[in-house]
């Protein structure tokens, strides 16, 4: 005879918890992925920047983004944490990077 949990039988509970591991291992993979990219984008962009003299201006940032291959949402996700990350810093209407090439 099975036992049950809470009305549920424990293989329906052993099968659940089977597949809500399998759906965490999977959302655990999908983070680091997704942290990868973030990672290699950032990268990308830091070095389209350095290439840009390390300032990024209204007249450079499309010619950043294109080499990078970033979006401008990508692009600007980037950009908030370098900053926020101490990594660039606001310079009159530009901004500066402070790592890599640019320090």
């Amino acid at each position: 005879m099975s036992q049950s949990y809470f009305g549920l039988n424990a293989g329906v509970v052993r099968s659940g918890l089977s597949g809500l591991l399998c759906a965490a291992g999977l959302l655990v993979a999908s983070v680091a992925h997704a942290q990868d990219d973030f990672e290699e984008q950032k990268k990308r962009l830091i070095v389209a920047i350095e290439s840009a003299g390390c300032v990024v201006n209204e007249s450079n940032q499309a010619q950043i983004l294109t080499q990078s291959g970033l979006t401008q949402d990508q692009g600007s996700v980037i950009v908030n944490y370098l900053m926020d990350e101490g990594e660039a810093e606001p310079a009159g209407d530009n901004m500066r990077l402070k790592v890599g090439g640019c320090r």
